[in-house]
């Protein structure tokens, strides 16, 4: 299922909580992440740049949620978390990087799962 970051910030005023969207929001970025790397695998680097891309603004969002609710020292660790991704997805595209691309899905997928 491919889902809408903009939908999926609506999301709270259609009455999911802020973990149901951050659990969407965590899929959507595994997506994006995973569809940079087979950009790259195909040497299309600016479809890889496209998805790169919409992973940063889930990555935005992510941030957003963050900031709204929840104890300071989780904050503190997500914040640090986010920026970590942000850092790696850039340099991934800029190396070209399938490998930091698939460490992060699997840290995402880690951190994902309930």
């Amino acid at each position: 299922m491919k889902v809408n970051p903009k939908r999926a910030q609506k999301a709270p005023l259609l009455g999911a909580g802020s973990v149901r969207l951050a659990i969407v929001l965590y899929d959507q970025l595994i997506q994006d992440i995973s569809r940079a790397d087979d950009a790259l695998a195909h040497r299309h680097s600016e479809q890889c740049a496209t998805e790169i891309g919409r992973a940063l603004a889930v990555i935005g969002y992510l941030q957003a949620i963050q900031r709204r609710g929840g104890r300071r020292d989780v904050a503190r660790k997500l914040g640090g978390f986010y920026i970590m991704l942000r850092e790696k997805l850039v340099e991934a595209q800029v190396r070209s990087s399938r490998q930091i691309l698939s460490e992060l899905q699997q840290q995402l997928r880690k951190r994902r799962e309930p």
